[in-house]
């Protein structure tokens, strides 16, 4: 007779140890994602009134190595076109606003999911 209720209450402890387990590990990749954007914004220059980015091409594949994942980036100008990086990353959803600067959100791209971060950053001049 007690079996019943033991398994239950088993399984809710079990699936609510796994969402807290995924919540947890979704913030903590978010944050590298958030860390690695606003590294690329650091790269940002102002010359003579035009957005440039100068990422050497070292630091590019340092950016994009993961033994798990492949990375993709894209850098956006105030006008929202493309300055540098992957063509075609995912736009966030319409109406979806940022918090403190930051915005992270699911996307796709050639049928595979993607997480995505997208950072306002200051343009430093040079």
């Amino acid at each position: 007779m007690l079996l019943p209720p033991v398994a239950l209450a088993l399984a809710i402890g079990a699936v609510g140890a796994y969402w807290v387990a995924v919540q947890h590990r979704s913030v903590a990749y978010d944050q590298s994602l958030v860390s690695t954007a606003y590294a690329l914004g650091e790269r940002l220059r102002l010359n003579d009134g035009t957005i440039a980015f100068d990422l050497p091409s070292v630091a590019e594949r340092v950016a994009r190595a993961d033994r798990f994942d492949q990375v993709y980036y894209v850098v956006r100008g105030p006008d929202g076109k493309r300055i540098a990086g992957d063509p075609d990353l995912p736009r966030p959803p319409a109406g979806a606003l940022p918090s403190e600067g930051v915005l992270a959100y699911d996307g796709e791209r050639s049928g595979r999911r993607l997480r995505l971060v997208e950072v306002e950053v200051p343009c430093g001049s040079r």
